[in-house]
């Protein structure tokens, strides 16, 4: 059972990780110039949804996504019920 949920947070990670990049790499096919530099706060919240945001254009998309991707390959390793 735990190594099942290993292998699906190792999966997990590795397509979340290219989904970032591909995102990323969209983001600079579209943007035009030099990203602007981020205004940090004392709003930890905030300044995280603003440096996630820079690489991607969107922090809440790419939450989403991988947190989707997540729940995808979690949902994948769940032990199956049924009569044997």
């Amino acid at each position: 059972m735990a190594r099942r949920i290993r292998r699906a947070l190792a999966a997990g990670t590795v397509i979340a990780f290219a989904a970032a990049a591909a995102m990323a790499y969209t983001a600079v096919l579209t943007t035009a110039g030099p990203a602007p530099v981020p205004r940090l706060t004392r709003s930890p919240w905030a300044d995280y949804w603003q440096v996630a945001g820079a690489a991607t254009g969107s922090g809440p998309v790419l939450f989403a996504v991988t947190a989707a991707i997540y729940a995808a390959c979690l949902a994948a390793a769940a032990p199956r019920r049924g009569r044997r």
